[in-house]
This record gives structure tokens, sequence and C-alpha cells, in this order.
């Protein structure tokens, strides 16, 4: 769990991803209270079937001799599991492709419990609970990441995780503002935190 992931740059793993999915819109919702606090990042890219799903909630997955789209910045079939673990212990990925379902989850508090690496499948039940599902729901393809139990930051913040998420809210958007100005200011993609859409830099001074 210990790679050097920051918040941010562990957002933006995930982002990656939408973005080789070819995703138009990507959304992240911070919480809006304490008694619940979690990330969740909707896109409506591809999605993934059942079985592509698995494969990529699997470690080492995917070979890094493979051909990749100029859009894939993944190498070694870690960036999703590597980069959301480094941040919380629960991961919890839906994605949709032809109107079906699928969900998967890494519990790191079940995989203590069992003493295995076990992979658990979410019912509808289960994974319809997630929150802003509501919201992925009224996609007709798509994946959603949702990150729960932060205690990486519990830890560094004496259990102030909402203020923390509060405060990374606006270092995310600045940081994510940046490193996708390209595909924001193309309008190649829509990046969305909460209520607000993010606008691209201009590192380069090159707009007119």
């Amino acid at each position: 769990r210990s790679m050097g992931y920051t918040f941010e740059s562990a957002i933006a793993d995930i982002i990656d991803n939408s973005i080789t999915a070819k995703a138009t819109a990507i959304r992240l919702y911070f919480p809006t209270s304490a008694s619940d606090c979690y990330v969740s990042i909707i896109d409506n890219g591809y999605g993934m079937s059942k079985e592509e799903l698995f494969n990529a909630m699997r470690y080492g997955s995917t070979s890094c001799e493979d051909t990749r789209d100029d859009f894939d910045l993944g190498r070694f079939g870690l960036g999703m599991k590597s980069a959301s673990l480094s941040q919380c212990r629960k991961l919890s990925v839906i994605s949709r492709i032809n109107g079906k379902t699928s969900a998967y989850q890494w519990d790191y508090n079940y995989i203590l419990r069992k003493n295995d690496w076990l992979l658990l499948e979410l019912t509808k039940e289960e994974y319809s609970k997630l929150p802003k599902f509501d919201l992925f729901d009224e996609l007709n393809h798509g994946t959603m990441v949702v990150w729960q139990d932060f205690d990486i930051i519990e830890k560094a913040s004496n259990g102030q995780i909402y203020s923390t998420l509060n405060e990374y809210k606006e270092t995310t958007s600045n940081y994510l503002s940046l490193i996708f100005h390209r595909f924001i200011n193309d309008n190649r993609v829509s990046i969305g935190l909460n209520n607000y859409i993010i606008e691209g830099l201009d590192p380069f001074l090159e707009c007119k």
C-alpha cells in the first residue's frame, strides 16, 4: 500500500483509466457530511464486462509488453488497485456495458480476517447502496470507483477525515486542472468535482 502516491496522484491514476476508456465526462464526488466519508469517481466510458472487471481488479493482470492504445498510460496492471488502496482500505468498482452491471470489492479488513487475498463480488443490493450509485445508475455504460475507510488519512489527521477530505477537494481540483489540461481545454473530456466543472490550466500560455 506504500508506493509513494499522494492523494491527488492517486485520483489522477483513476482518471487515467477513465480517459483510456474514452470517457467524455468524469465526475468526482467528495462527502458533504462527516457521517459518511467517501470518494466516488464516475465516468461514462466504455465500461467493462464481468470478466474484464475481474481481471482489472486482479494485481498484475496486464502484461507490460501488451500493445496499448495511445490514451492508455497504464503499464503494469497496478494503477487502479495500488492507487486506491494507498489511500483507503475499501475499494469498490462497479462497471456497466451492454446493459449488464458487475461489481467487485477489495476490503482490506476482510483480507486480514481471512488471511487471504479474496476479491469480493458485490450483489445488486450491496453495490446499489454505495455512495452516488444513483448517479451512476443513470448511465447506459461506464464505471464507478468508490473509496471508503480512509485509515491513512485518519492516522495522519488525528481522526479528522471529513475536514481533510474537504481540504483535498481544492488541491485535487488544482492538480487535475494541470495534469489533464490538454484533455480539458481541447474539450475531449469534462471533469467535475461535486457541483462544479474543473477548468484546465494553460501552463504554456498557448491559448489566445
